[in-house]
């Protein structure tokens, strides 16, 4: 990173895995580091995000929806699951409190990166990204 304690980045940026040397894309890098300090396995060099049990991407950025501060997000995640993970550990609702939510599979998939807003209920029939505050 550049040291001013911020990921800079969408949490879904790719570099093809790879670390990124002129550091612009912080949410990328920040795997390849955890591995580098032995916090999780592989290589140094390898920025390649983790994946979650529905085969969706794990990742983090510097805000999202309305979140502020640093949040993990983990992608593809089906609608039931989604609907008890935030009954369980947040208000139950996708758009408020320290886990947010938006639709993935939609015909009009929220943007994490830049949407401030996510939907009011959950499908069970769609996919969403979950954005959980650090």
């Amino acid at each position: 990173g550049d040291g001013d304690g911020s990921i800079a980045g969408g949490w879904n940026a790719n570099n093809l895995g790879n670390i990124d040397v002129a550091g612009s894309l912080e949410s990328d890098d920040f795997w390849g580091h955890l591995r580098a300090a032995g916090l999780i396995a592989g290589g140094g060099l390898d920025g390649t995000k983790p994946t979650n049990a529905y085969g969706g991407q794990i990742g983090i950025q510097d805000g999202s929806l309305a979140i502020a501060g640093h949040v993990t997000i983990f992608g593809q995640i089906e609608g039931p699951i989604a609907n008890i993970i935030e009954a369980r550990l947040d208000d139950g609702l996708p758009n408020a409190g320290r886990i947010q939510s938006g639709c993935s599979s939609c015909p009009t998939p929220i943007d994490m990166v830049t949407a401030t807003a996510g939907s009011a209920t959950y499908d069970d029939s769609e996919r969403y990204s979950m954005a959980f505050r650090l």
